[in-house]
């Protein structure tokens, strides 16, 4: 299976996206306010994706409403905790 379906869709991106999603859902602290935050650099190391990689996850991700960058932070959104969950059953 390639990265890319017949559409032009890229899936790869997709799952990268979505890992973050997961990876700021099972790594980040609340901040008092129920809101999933975790810092850009840890949101880095922990994702274990190549720079490049995680910039355009990031990029797919903001535009899917799922995580916001907030400076040196990155929230988890309401449908990126529904992304996350989602993944983390499918397991």
């Amino acid at each position: 299976m390639t990265d890319d379906d017949d559409s032009g869709f890229n899936w790869k991106a997709m799952e990268d996206a979505s890992h973050l999603c997961v990876t700021v859902f099972c790594n980040s602290r609340t901040d008092g306010h129920r809101r999933f935050v975790m810092p850009v650099d840890e949101l880095i190391e922990r994702s274990g994706l190549p720079r490049d990689v995680f910039d355009d996850a990031m990029v797919l991700a903001a535009e899917r409403d799922w995580l916001l960058r907030r400076l040196e932070f990155v929230e988890l959104k309401a449908a990126g905790i529904h992304v996350a969950k989602a993944s983390l059953d499918r397991g």
